[in-house]
């Protein structure tokens, strides 16, 4: 099994993520129960799995409440600009530069992108959490590894 990053710290989320992500994990039922057991620097709302070579993008793992999620699904089926608010400009700038998205765009994918993904591990209609993966190239990657995860 591949290694993951877990437990990220809370307070430095907010400026990869931006408002709008943030939000959505705050809102989440994970990190409702996180905080039910009091107060907590971090999180495991957001994990990042690693590339393993510099040529290969990282895959960014958010947990969100499911109506963050069901507006991003609906949005990335449109034209994948419309994710830059959403996503925030650093996680769009990182995800449009992956390796994935460069490859969509050379076939000249440019509405939809599979960069971007959204499942509902407890159904498309529950309340519960949805699940983001944003590709992310590596770059980008290792400084969120390195910002983020407490060494």
């Amino acid at each position: 099994m591949a290694w993951m990053a877990r437990l990220a710290e809370v307070e430095k989320l907010e400026s990869i993520l931006r408002s709008y992500l943030f939000a959505g994990i705050k809102a989440s039922r994970m990190r409702y129960w996180e905080e039910d057991m009091g107060p907590m620097t971090l999180t495991n709302t957001v994990r990042l799995h690693p590339a393993r070579k510099e040529d290969k993008d990282f895959k960014l793992e958010v947990w969100l409440c499911s109506s963050i999620g069901n507006a991003i699904s609906e949005a990335k089926m449109r034209l994948v600009e419309d994710l830059r608010t959403m996503l925030g400009d650093y996680l769009f700038k990182a995800m449009k530069t992956s390796n994935q998205r460069k490859e969509e765009e050379r076939i000249g994918m440019l509405a939809c992108t599979s960069a971007v993904d959204v499942s509902f591990p407890s159904g498309k209609d529950s309340s519960d959490n949805s699940k983001l993966e944003v590709t992310l190239n590596f770059e980008k990657g290792w400084y969120v590894l390195g910002e983020a995860y407490p060494s």
